[in-house]
């Protein structure tokens, strides 16, 4: 193929991780993904160490979705085991897993897609236009933030799950606050889902 023009960008940004991309214009036309990140050698780093202990240190693969990683981790060692852990625990657990879910959707719909979409080079540039939408977004950034703080121990690297359950449950006072705080972010979940279900694809990012 005759390639008369390429475009190559090295860093794409608004992604987890290091990629570029190189697209190549002529005849047809085909694209490339380079990804670049580098190797970070977790397994490497657990060898030898306590179960306990890479659990800590597998949560640490990433800041925000340190909550899956050290979830998996706990589940491998307690399948090893052969430890069975009760219908509470594993509520609790998946609560504390969708509690990272709703943080981390929230920041990508709302500081990564909802700025293409609208024309804008950040979300703080649109904020000025849409503060609803910005408010939808940090109510349930918050509130996500906040499940993680309650069944975890604190948002980013939870220490609380550990295997066999939890080294200490919430207190009653805590589950009634997540229960009330998710009724008022499930109105902010619900405007979020008619917000991008009824926008249409912008033409300007073709």
């Amino acid at each position: 193929m005759k390639i008369e023009r390429e475009i190559r960008n090295d860093h794409i940004a608004r992604i987890e991780g290091k990629a570029g991309v190189v697209v190549e214009l002529g005849d047809e036309i085909t694209a490339k993904i380079n990804v670049t990140e580098g190797p970070r050698f977790f397994e490497m780093i657990t060898r030898g160490k306590t179960y306990e202990d890479a659990a800590t240190i597998c949560s640490r693969i990433c800041s925000f979705c340190s909550v899956p990683h050290k979830l998996t981790a706990v589940a491998v060692a307690e399948d090893a085991l052969g430890v069975e852990v009760s219908e509470q625990t594993t509520i609790l657990r998946d609560m504390l897993y969708f509690g990272n879910m709703v943080e981390s959707h929230a920041l990508h719909l709302y500081l990564f897609v909802a700025p293409d979409y609208l024309g804008y080079p950040s979300a703080f540039a649109m904020a000025e236009k849409y503060p609803q939408l910005m408010k939808h977004g940090l109510e349930l950034k918050s509130y996500g933030a906040m499940v993680q703080s309650i069944l975890g121990s604190r948002e980013i690297h939870p220490e609380n799950a550990v295997v066999g359950g939890f080294g200490k449950l919430p207190e009653k006072s805590d589950m009634e606050r997540i229960l009330k705080s998710g009724t008022e972010a499930l109105q902010a979940a619900v405007a979020t889902v008619d917000f991008f279900a009824e926008y249409e694809y912008p033409t300007h990012i073709d």
